[in-house]
């Protein structure tokens, strides 16, 4: 356990110096979205899709990712919308968005559905926790 935790603050650190070093939005450094791909984490519990080709290239060099194909997500029921996600994953998430360059994110979910955290340089999909006994602690 400890281990995984050491892991996730030496992402968290690099992740905070490498965004903080994020080069201007330029239109040649934007992926165009039908060539968007997702990286997923090892425990296949996070997808960071990168919109422009310098985050792709620190995803693919600096970190342990497997490139997958992102998941069609249509958010039609929300009645009920609830969902259970771990929170070591917004120690992850949230210094990401922090540091990009910009000024908002927006977020999606549905009921049983991944939230989406997404800005203009970055989309993150975040399963939720699948409960047993459908309870949230």
């Amino acid at each position: 356990m400890k281990n995984e935790k050491d892991e996730l603050r030496k992402n968290i650190g690099t992740l905070k110096k490498l965004f903080k070093y994020l080069p201007e939005i330029k239109e040649d450094n934007i992926i165009p979205e039908d060539k968007l791909v997702g990286y997923m984490d090892t425990t296949n519990v996070i997808m960071v899709i990168p919109k422009t080709y310098f985050l792709k290239e620190i995803l693919t060099k600096d970190f342990d990712v497997t490139e997958t194909k992102i998941p069609e997500l249509t958010f039609n029921d929300l009645s009920g919308t609830k969902g259970y996600y771990s929170i070591n994953f917004l120690d992850l998430i949230l210094p990401l968005l922090k540091n990009t360059t910009a000024e908002g994110f927006s977020l999606q979910c549905g009921k049983e559905y991944p939230l989406i955290f997404e800005t203009k340089e970055v989309r993150i999909i975040l399963a939720p926790r699948i409960m047993s006994n459908g309870e949230y602690k």
